[in-house]
């Protein structure tokens, strides 16, 4: 859904995470990869992240940081 950010999206934030096994199903192939919540800015910035629901997500996630509602990078 890029581009359309008037639609419900779901953000789950968690602190640590684990990849278990590479991706069955070609629909949930994609670029993957683990980057602390740090560079969120800075991917934004460069347009290296894509679609809409993910960076309002992460903006939600960063300004509830600021705000001390948030778990830590």
């Amino acid at each position: 859904m890029p581009g359309v950010v008037d639609t419900p999206h779901e953000v789950y934030f968690a602190e640590s995470a684990e990849r278990m096994e590479e991706p069955s199903d070609a629909e949930e192939l994609a670029h993957i990869d683990w980057l602390p919540l740090s560079r969120a800015l800075e991917l934004v910035a460069y347009g290296e992240l894509l679609g809409s629901g993910s960076i309002v997500g992460l903006l939600y996630v960063l300004a509830g940081r600021r705000r001390g509602s948030l778990g830590r990078d």
